[in-house]
């Protein structure tokens, strides 16, 4: 079984929440306990499809990135792996 989706992390609680207020109208969101690859002080994460990235990032890119974090995860059977990423990158990549 394979899985993959893209998550952002959090340092307070509050900002996840206000994320996922942000985001829950216009894409099919999850606020998610971090998965175990990541450390993340709330403890929450903000999961969202692959597919919907870009909207995502167009949706947020005002916003304050310094105490959160952008990853991509992937599960492969028992093996699962998060990777984090640049978001200068993920916005370059968009463009």
């Amino acid at each position: 079984m394979e899985t993959m989706f893209m998550f952002i992390t959090f340092e307070t609680t509050h900002r996840a929440i206000a994320f996922e207020n942000l985001l829950i109208d216009r894409f099919a969101i999850e606020l998610i306990p971090t998965p175990r690859e990541v450390t993340s002080s709330c403890g929450l994460a903000l999961k969202f499809k692959m597919e919907d990235r870009a909207a995502v990032l167009e949706a947020i890119k005002e916003q304050d990135f310094r105490d959160i974090k952008l990853f991509q995860y992937h599960r492969h059977h028992e093996k699962s792996q998060a990777v984090a990423m640049d978001w200068r990158e993920a916005y370059a990549a968009e463009a």
